[in-house]
């Protein structure tokens, strides 16, 4: 037991720092997407690497800061109810959405997605596209690391953690 919550703690903590990840993909895909822009428009020039590079960091945000924001209680919910009710049933709640919900999900994509993202790996897949980017078994490679960090986020959550969703982290 006391190594299910060591191996708990070390996927909390892996999800925190990949959150960090998205969190400076979101900038440098903000700041990229304004300089092609600008180079577009102001200087009549543009380039497919640089278009598909903000579509790599756009993926970087969804998949590696979705599960971190989930361990952080920073998903969107719907509480009329929830906001009212006493920690033990927001973490019974929490814990049967995570075992209905999360975890099969998660399971569905890694099983639906392993054998595309092994082709990808096997032809080492790029770009389509003239002058595109040659990394795309890589970026296909995030439709396995997405499950698997929502997998160690929802057992955080539910068994790890507090079962409200928030890590030592949060309260700092």
């Amino acid at each position: 037991m006391r190594a299910l919550q060591r191996g708990l703690q070390w996927g909390a903590t892996l999800n925190s720092a990949t959150f960090h990840i998205a969190a400076v993909s979101l900038l440098l895909m903000v700041l990229t997407c304004a300089g092609l822009v600008l180079v577009r428009y102001g200087l009549g020039l543009s380039s497919i690497a640089v278009q598909e590079a903000v579509m790599y960091l756009h993926a970087l945000v969804l998949s590696l800061g979705l599960a971190g924001a989930w361990q952080r209680d920073g998903h969107v919910r719907i509480d009329i109810f929830y906001r009212n009710w006493s920690a033990q049933q927001r973490r019974r709640l929490n814990r049967v959405g995570t075992l209905l919900l999360a975890v099969p999900f998660a399971i569905f994509v890694l099983w639906s997605c392993f054998d595309y993202v092994q082709v990808a790996w096997q032809r080492q897949e790029s770009s389509a596209e003239p002058g595109g980017l040659a990394w795309l078994w890589l970026l296909k490679t995030l439709m396995l690391v997405f499950p698997v960090q929502l997998l160690l986020a929802a057992l955080w959550v539910g068994w790890g953690g507090d079962g409200t969703a928030r890590t030592e982290e949060t309260s700092r």
